[in-house]
């Protein structure tokens, strides 16, 4: 397949592409999906804090069921206790599964993104040189680029 390119003095060109990235089936469900796994994978999750389970020390019930007149409690570990476990606080970055990402869905979501660019003609690659000095004459040949489409 054959694509038209245009150069920065504003001639057309063609160059040859492969038809299987800029003519591919555009799957919008697909892009978001991958889209979602990359977006929550890339999320930090370090905060964690002790659990009651975690916390060492006694298991020992601290005084007797009945007859105290208090409050029954079991250990000092419980949530109620200063120095015991958070009832629900942050779990930490292994309580949190990885959404995993095939790379064939990679591959096709970029063709599906690629082609939905080309059929909008927002398909734009910047050269690795401007021949502008200025950042007047920059802008004048983008302008360029942009109304010989």
């Amino acid at each position: 397949m054959k694509i038209d390119k245009l150069n920065l003095d504003g001639k057309k060109d063609s160059i040859e592409v492969l038809d299987k990235i800029f003519s591919a089936k555009i799957n919008k469900r697909l892009v978001d999906n991958v889209l979602y796994k990359t977006n929550a994978n890339y999320k930090g999750r370090h905060a964690k804090t002790k659990q009651q389970n975690e916390i060492t020390g006694s298991t020992s019930k601290i005084y007797a069921q009945k007859g105290t007149g208090g409050a029954r409690h079991a250990s000092r570990k419980a949530p109620i206790f200063v120095g015991g476990g958070v009832a629900h606080g942050p779990k930490g970055e292994l309580a949190y599964k990885k959404r995993k990402l095939n790379k064939s869905e990679k591959k096709l979501s970029i063709a599906s993104l690629i082609t939905e660019k080309k059929m909008e003609m927002k398909l734009l690659k910047s050269p690795g040189k401007w021949n502008g000095v200025t950042y007047k004459e920059d802008i004048q040949t983008v302008r360029n680029l942009l109304t010989n489409r």
